[in-house]
């Protein structure tokens, strides 16, 4: 046999066998998907007597409330918690990204660990003008296998958008803006329109 001829066999086995072991990488992502939800729990959870609870009930909706006063930096935690047996590649997205600072607002969270985020409402120079909010935030998660190189979260996101987008699993989170703590004043239940949001 010719050699260039063994070389041009040589390469189309070799791209065979790389696209077959692309294909089964991203099989392997899409298995690993078919996860439970992570766990969300807010600082109203953390307040909630704890008790025997309906398993097979629908999750209440999350909030994250904010108390007034505005015109300085109000913070509140979010506690992800991973209950599955991988570890997972999460990430936060919010309608008013220029409102809030969100720390970490991505990265792994290993089998059975939990991660505090951090999310800042920014100062308002004047909250008095401010009603109901409409804000609301994304909690993205998608399982990945334990060698997967972790040291750079973006190109795992951008791998899974690009080839397995399905996998990703989602979880909305609504913000409600109180009266300051020491008011007697009850928080405005306005619901915003049917208007999709946009989450970046």
């Amino acid at each position: 046999m010719v050699p260039g001829l063994i070389a041009r066999i040589r390469q189309r086995n070799s791209s065979k066998i790389t696209a077959g072991i692309v294909d089964w990488a991203r099989a392997s992502i899409m298995v690993l998907a078919a996860v439970l939800p992570l766990n969300l729990i807010t600082e109203d959870d953390r307040r909630a007597p704890s008790g025997n609870q309906d398993p097979t009930a629908k999750p209440p909706q999350k909030f994250l409330r904010f108390h007034r006063p505005f015109n300085r930096e109000v913070s509140q935690t979010l506690t992800i918690e991973n209950n599955n047996d991988e570890p997972v590649a999460f990430k936060v997205k919010t309608t008013a990204p220029k409102s809030y600072c969100v720390r970490p607002n991505s990265g792994r969270i290993g089998a059975g660990e939990r991660i505090d985020v951090q999310v800042l409402l920014q100062a308002m120079k004047d909250d008095k003008s401010v009603g109901a909010s409409k804000d609301k935030f994304l909690v993205q998660s998608v399982a990945v296998s334990t060698d997967k190189d972790f040291s750079n979260v973006s190109s795992i996101w951008q791998h899974v958008e690009q080839t397995s987008k399905s996998s990703i699993h989602e979880q909305k989170i609504k913000v409600e803006f109180l009266p300051p703590k020491d008011s007697g004043e009850q928080p405005s239940t306005d619901e915003p329109n049917g208007i999709e949001p946009t989450f970046t």
